[in-house]
């Protein structure tokens, strides 16, 4: 069986360090790109099926979701629907059914409300009838900032501690640090 998060740390290893000093978009594309070229018969994909899921009442009864996922922000208006794709998703080509990852991929500058908007939805890919084995927020940075990190890993603590499918992991351009994982705070260094 193949170790998809040691394929995943192959491919985010394999970016080029400009990609870090880039948007959002450019990083993204990167990572895609990356993903294909390891040919692990995996789909790589921004689509979702075509139809509607049913938030799981536990998700509704959370007040960090309703805050975040339903919020104005989220809503686009030209769409009159809520937002809810995430940046990337993988899943195997053979079984639809097998969701392996939902990806939400921000520049570790970014604010607080992006991320946990961005939080808010791996919670709905990875807590509905999508179900997504693991929700993985990816944050890049050029710059190593480990003062960064403990902050981080502070900040989302109440947050995430509920929900162990959800991790964190930041990029930089010599390491991957992954500062949380199965409900709890690490210190796992790639």
């Amino acid at each position: 069986m193949i170790d998809y998060k040691k394929e995943l740390i192959k491919a985010l290893k394999s970016i080029d360090v400009i990609y870090l000093q880039r948007n959002e978009r450019d990083f993204t594309y990167e990572l895609y790109h990356q993903l294909r070229k390891l040919k692990l018969n995996i789909d790589v994909t921004a689509e979702t099926p075509k139809r509607p899921f049913r938030v799981p009442s536990e998700l509704i009864k959370n007040l960090f979701f309703q805050n975040y996922f339903f919020s104005f922000k989220n809503f686009n208006l030209v769409d009159n629907h809520f937002s809810r794709t995430p940046d990337l998703l993988l899943h195997e080509y053979e079984n639809k059914n097998r969701q392996i990852f939902a990806f939400e991929i921000k520049p570790l500058s970014k604010n607080n409300e992006l991320i946990y908007k961005d939080i808010s939805k791996l919670l709905f890919y990875t807590n509905s009838s999508l179900r997504y084995q693991c929700g993985i927020l990816i944050l890049f940075s050029p710059n190593d900032n480990d003062r960064k990190i403990n902050q981080l890993k502070n900040k989302y603590q109440k947050v995430l501690i509920e929900f162990p499918q959800i991790e964190i992991w930041i990029v930089y351009p010599n390491r991957i640090h992954i500062i949380w994982s199965g409900g709890s705070a690490c210190n796992d260094i790639c």
